[in-house]
């Protein structure tokens, strides 16, 4: 049977930077952006802040999931890169904004996406010339643009 389009919480997702075709990858308890390879390392799992499994729709507030590793996804300032954390129901920094471009609402794999840190600023590849994640800017632009597998 066919995988349904919509992306539902506790969905497993790939995340590709749109222009570069690079996918966040774990090394460690670092993330990066290195490669164009969809490897075991590059597997999330997403889920809705309110712990439903709904369809995700535009702007929702979400916990990124990694695989591989169970740890989330975890932007603690601004000053620091993305990385691995284990889960903290009570930390900020590990809930993320998840908005796709354009209509309909409601989140599909292959759509364009940004993910928004709990700081408003959108994560970012090549901020710094190397190949740590960070989110530092506000606006969306082709260094913020994603694509979600």
């Amino acid at each position: 049977s066919a995988v349904p389009p919509q992306i539902k919480g506790g969905d497993h997702i790939y995340l590709i930077f749109t222009y570069s075709e690079v996918a966040l990858e774990a090394q460690g308890d670092k993330i990066v952006g290195e490669g164009a390879e969809l490897k075991d390392s590059c597997l999330f799992r997403v889920w809705r802040k309110d712990g439903t499994n709904a369809v995700f729709q535009d702007g929702d507030s979400v916990f990124f999931e990694h695989v591989e590793s169970g740890k989330y996804l975890e932007l603690p300032n601004d000053t620091q890169p993305l990385c691995l954390a284990d889960k903290n129901e009570s930390s900020t920094g590990q809930t993320f904004g998840f908005f796709k471009q354009g209509r309909p609402m409601e989140m599909k794999h292959r759509d364009t996406v940004y993910v928004q840190s709990w700081l408003h600023h959108y994560v970012e590849y090549r901020y710094f010339e190397d190949s740590n994640l960070y989110a530092k800017r506000w606006q969306r632009r082709e260094p913020q643009t994603l694509t979600v597998l």
